[in-house]
């Protein structure tokens, strides 16, 4: 009587589960066995040459968040670790490169002052750091805009800000925050009191 988990690999669909069909029966025996199997066949073959050359020239893009550049540049990492010795310290390359790429010249340069008072910050810190900068600057464009249709007479919600508590942030974020002396309304830059809100 054939084996039932035979049958359902004989039943599967495509080249590959016919690769794993020709494979030895001990080399079926495990998911990890028949994996490198496929790995080897259909897996990614890109040269490390290339594979390096990608995650240095790689920048933010235009629309794109530092959450999804940060993103896009570790999965180009795990592609090049995945070759044997192809970086010595995988940790500060990804981090000086993720720093690097950055569009926002503001948010790279606080990196980089983050960098020079502890140059063994690790990547998640720095992403982290970047995040938070880049948080920030959204939610100061909001209240720009905000103020300016307060401006015109256009009635809005207030912004609640999430501003970090670094220090060197909050003083670099002043010269951001400016609302006009004309504004007839009073909105989130110049206090909390909005008059069609009572």
């Amino acid at each position: 009587m054939e084996d039932p988990q035979d049958q359902q690999v004989e039943l599967a669909p495509g080249v590959a589960w016919r690769e794993v069909l020709v494979l030895e029966d001990d080399q079926r025996s495990t998911l990890d066995v028949v994996l490198q199997h496929l790995g080897k066949i259909y897996g990614d073959n890109t040269p490390l040459t290339t594979l390096m050359s990608r995650f240095y020239a790689r920048n933010q893009h235009r629309h794109e968040t530092i959450r999804q550049y940060s993103l896009c540049l570790e999965e180009l990492l795990q592609q090049i670790l995945k070759h044997p010795s192809s970086l010595p310290d995988k940790d500060k390359t990804l981090r000086d490169r993720f720093i690097e790429g950055i569009s926002s010249n503001s948010i790279k340069m606080e990196l980089r002052r983050e960098v020079r008072k502890d140059s063994d910050i690790n990547f998640k810190d720095i992403k982290d750091e970047a995040l938070e900068l880049e948080g920030a600057i959204r939610m100061d464009s909001a209240e720009v805009i905000t103020a300016e249709l307060h401006q015109v007479g256009i009635p809005t919600a207030p912004v609640q800000s999430t501003t970090p508590k670094n220090p060197a942030f909050q003083e670099w974020q002043k010269t951001w925050r400016q609302h006009s002396p004309i504004c007839n309304n009073k909105c989130c830059t110049c206090s909390l009191w909005l008059p069609w809100q009572h």
